[in-house]
């Protein structure tokens, strides 16, 4: 019985550390190699995107196309080849895409904003923060599927995702969280310009050097989540149960990058400046 459970465990693990290997070459290899990675996941989010909504191969290329289009415009800040982009997604969604035209076409904007957020975060962050955030997305996704597996019980959403249980919940906070923690915990981020949070240091008596990280942290692990349910619920409306076939024991890239899009919309929205400690950048 458990062997049944864990059968697509080796699968999963093997296509874990083959993506981790493929986020170091790239986040190290440059801005360049970076933008042409997003650019081909762009298509394939797109693509994904309309043939979870019944869509055919044609209208999903075309789809995907635009989707590349936008994040080019997004990665260059041109807003006219952007809004070529974003025009194309309207008018391909919304006179080819046979069922949910509107939810398709905002389910490839907010993954095009997902992409487009780990591409200026790379300007934002260093680059060993941004793997650290990769690999705690990663763990909070494994902590919900060991978790969930073993353990099983009461659903979180049945109505949204029948299969995520609470106990998956709760493992993906804490692994999520524990992982981000050995992995962020130790930077030292200082909670110099971000007045609000610095005052709830000194309410709490506790070391500003610490506190940040932890927030951060825990925003992020939440966000992850909160991505892997919204893409649970576009999955759950559109009757299927995986997004795509490419990435053997996860489905398509759309249950690959559910989280890390979300979570990267959200360390991005935080990264403004005046937000975040003015040495974010040099973690």
């Amino acid at each position: 019985m458990a062997a049944g459970r864990f059968h697509d465990l080796p699968l999963r693990l093997l296509a874990a550390f083959v993506l981790i290997l493929i986020f170091i070459a790239v986040i190290y290899s440059g801005s360049v190699a970076l933008a042409i990675v997003l650019l081909v996941a762009s298509f394939f989010l797109g693509f994904e995107a309309v043939t979870m909504s019944a869509g055919d191969f044609y209208v999903a290329s075309a789809f995907g196309g635009a989707a590349a289009v936008t994040i080019v415009g997004l990665i260059l800040w041109n807003g006219y080849v952007g809004a070529l982009g974003i025009g194309l997604l309207g008018f391909i969604a919304l006179t080819f895409v046979p069922l949910r035209k509107a939810s398709t076409m905002v389910f490839g904007l907010y993954g095009l904003s997902g992409l487009a957020a780990i591409y200026l975060l790379t300007s934002g962050i260093s680059k060993t923060l941004l793997l650290e955030l990769v690999l705690v997305a990663i763990a909070t996704d494994t902590g919900a599927y060991l978790s969930g597996r073993i353990i099983g019980g009461p659903k979180l959403v049945p109505k949204i995702s029948p299969s995520k249980t609470w106990a998956g919940f709760l493992g993906a906070l804490v692994i999520g969280f524990g992982t981000g923690f050995l992995l962020l915990g130790n930077h030292g981020m200082t909670l110099e310009g971000v007045g609000w949070a610095q005052d709830l240091a000194t309410i709490f008596t506790l070391d500003a050097r610490v506190v940040f990280p932890v927030w951060a942290i825990g925003v992020f692990v939440i966000a992850v989540i909160s991505g892997d349910l919204l893409v649970s619920y576009y999955k759950r409306v559109c009757s299927v149960k995986d997004s795509g076939k490419s990435i053997p024991g996860h489905g398509g890239l759309w249950d690959r990058f559910d989280g890390l899009c979300f979570g990267a919309i959200v360390v991005f929205l935080i990264s403004v400046p005046g937000w975040v400690p003015e040495n974010l950048s040099a973690v």
